[in-house]
């Protein structure tokens, strides 16, 4: 069941977000190229950066995403039942990010590069079936939420 809601939320994010793919431009007039990263072994999501900078995410949907690191940096459990809650709970923060959607453009593009896979990872962390497949998949989750850090604020 929390598969099809979360598959629900995605299908809702992809669609509710105005996700309109822009093209690689420049939109400041400088001769300076929109990205800074592209595909490579430190970056694998292929995540560019706002003229190198981090790319703003809206207040709302930020708030979610704090929300969610507080619970998974307060994490403490370590039993199977305690390893489900946090993921039921990383889920719920999830569906209300992409139910407040409202960012388009550039930024809203390069987030759903590191959001999907996201999404994937969290519905695998509340899938674990021990307590050694769920460890693993919180580190996984972990590292994602500093790949977010890196590219947006």
């Amino acid at each position: 069941m929390k598969t099809i809601v979360l598959s629900m939320a995605t299908a809702m994010l992809l669609s509710s977000c105005s996700h309109e793919p822009t093209a690689n431009i420049q939109e400041s007039g400088t001769d300076a190229p929109i990205s800074t990263k592209h595909d490579t072994p430190d970056n694998p999501l292929g995540i560019e950066t706002d003229h190198g900078k981090k790319w703003k995410v809206d207040a709302a949907m930020m708030a979610h995403i704090q929300k969610m690191e507080e619970g998974l940096r307060s994490f403490s459990g370590s039993s199977l039942p305690e390893f489900k809650t946090l993921a039921q709970q990383t889920n719920g923060h999830l569906n209300e990010l992409t139910s407040s959607c409202t960012m388009s453009g550039r930024a809203h593009d390069e987030l759903h590069k590191w959001l999907v896979p996201f999404l994937d990872l969290a519905t695998d962390f509340e899938k674990a079936e021990n307590e050694t497949a769920a460890a693993s998949k919180l580190t996984a989750i972990k590292k994602q939420m500093e790949v977010f850090h890196q590219y947006f604020e």
